[in-house]
């Protein structure tokens, strides 16, 4: 199971920008995101000013995320992802924002023994949870 972080969800989401990433995810039978990731990308354009960059990427992250949620690809963070949260961040008394999206999407991860693919692989170094950089196409753990 290959769970996408939030920056290869951008990238699928503005193809053009990220062509190996995108070749890379059409070569791919089934994905999965979590409802983090979800969340995180749409607080990212909701926080834009209206107009055409924010339309396009709310028409974009819909493409994205409603065949995921329609096919139940979306999973959440649940009560064995929760424990895997813990674990993780007991030892992180004050974490940035971002580690703590991060440790969410690992947990889930770690939940489901599933591979998270994300160009950002120091944002998960020491969570225990399998990675793979699709850019690159190295896998990390």
């Amino acid at each position: 199971m290959i769970i996408l972080d939030t920056n290869v969800i951008a990238a699928a989401m503005t193809p053009e920008k990220y062509p190996i990433v995108a070749a890379w995810l059409l070569t791919q039978p089934t994905v999965y995101t979590t409802s983090v990731t979800v969340m995180e990308t749409l607080n990212g354009i909701y926080a834009l000013d209206t107009g055409k960059k924010r339309a396009a990427l709310d028409i974009a992250a819909d493409a994205v995320f409603a065949p995921l949620q329609a096919a139940g690809r979306v999973l959440t963070f649940d009560y064995t992802a929760a424990f895997y949260y813990a674990t993780l961040m007991v030892k992180r008394p004050k974490p940035t924002a971002g580690e703590v999206l991060d440790a969410q999407i690992a947990a889930i991860a770690l939940a489901h023994d599933a591979t998270v693919a994300t160009q950002n692989v120091k944002d998960f170094a020491g969570k225990g949870v399998k990675l793979l950089d699709p850019s690159t196409g190295t896998h990390h753990g």
